[in-house]
């Protein structure tokens, strides 16, 4: 079990420069990549995202990454327009001679002139540069895995635990389940005797006919048997190698959705009580579930 949330940095470094690459991770419902490459690396933020989405199924992952060049690697080609050169000195002494003016034309002043001196900017090698991005995010994403990992480790023990607590209140509604026929027979005799005081006798048979009716209408032995395979389910997925957090969310959903029927059918004050705690753990089972990859 992994959790969504953790934090990752590396720096590497090649002929080329030094990359420092951080990864954030937190918990979203779907899986969603933001990168913030520098330019040398923006053309690979299609490539990054894909990387990133292989080894992550939900969480909000965001890539930022720092890079200083190597000067020797970014030294730009250099070249002359040596013809636009000798049409400058040409038409400087042509005009030169027509004006009868002696200004001396330097070096200075030809190499200053637009066009003549041509700068190219460096080609980098795209494997290269893509083979440091790669190693960048390998290390950062390893360490978020590791953190990742341990906290995961926690939220699998505290689920856990929490999950053995509604283990336990599941079996003390069972235990009191039998207790339903009788539970409804003395509240029938309370209200008739209420009603009739006095009038008439209380027919017992009546009562517990009635009350058996009342009971079967209130009968959550199915109820109790969903929960119980929930609980079973949601203990194998504490347990699985893969990403389980939406099914672990699911199953939750559904052991809430039993423990609001069985109160809602079981008017027992005990029933209802252990379900009210019943359905506050499973609420808090869920908030940590919402950091479950």
């Amino acid at each position: 079990m992994h959790s969504m949330t953790g934090f990752g940095r590396c720096v590497v470094s090649s002929e080329l420069g030094t990359l420092a690459v951080e990864i954030r991770s937190v918990n979203h419902r779907y899986c969603h990549v933001s990168l913030r490459l520098p330019p040398e690396f923006s053309e690979f933020e299609p490539s990054a995202g894909a990387w990133i989405k292989e080894r992550v199924s939900r969480g909000q992952i965001q890539v930022t990454a720092s890079f200083t060049p190597e000067p020797s690697a970014f030294v730009p080609e250099v070249r002359l327009n040596l013809p636009l050169a000798r049409a400058l000195v040409q038409e400087a002494l042509r005009l030169q001679g027509a004006l009868g003016l002696e200004l001396p034309l330097t070096m200075r002043d030809l190499l200053t002139q637009p066009g003549v001196v041509i700068t190219a900017p460096v080609e980098l090698d795209a494997e290269a540069r893509w083979c440091l991005l790669e190693q960048g995010l390998t290390g950062a994403w390893e360490a978020v895995q590791r953190m990742r990992q341990a906290e995961g480790e926690s939220l699998r023990r505290e689920l856990a635990e929490r999950l053995e607590t509604v283990c336990r209140l599941r079996e003390e509604i069972q235990t009191h389940t039998p207790d339903l026929v009788a539970f409804y027979r003395e509240r029938l005799r309370k209200r008739l005797e209420e009603l009739l005081q006095g009038i008439a006798e209380v027919d017992e048979a009546r009562i517990v006919q009635e009350a058996g009716i009342l009971a079967d209408r209130a009968d959550i032995s199915e109820e109790l048997a969903r929960l119980a395979s929930h609980c079973d389910q949601f203990r194998e997925a504490l347990s699985a190698q893969e990403a389980t957090g939406r099914r672990m969310d699911f199953l939750l959903q559904e052991m809430f959705r039993e423990a609001n029927t069985i109160a809602a059918k079981a008017a027992d004050p005990e029933i209802v009580s252990r379900c009210v705690a019943l359905k506050a753990e499973i609420e808090r089972m869920r908030e940590q579930v919402q950091n479950v990859e």
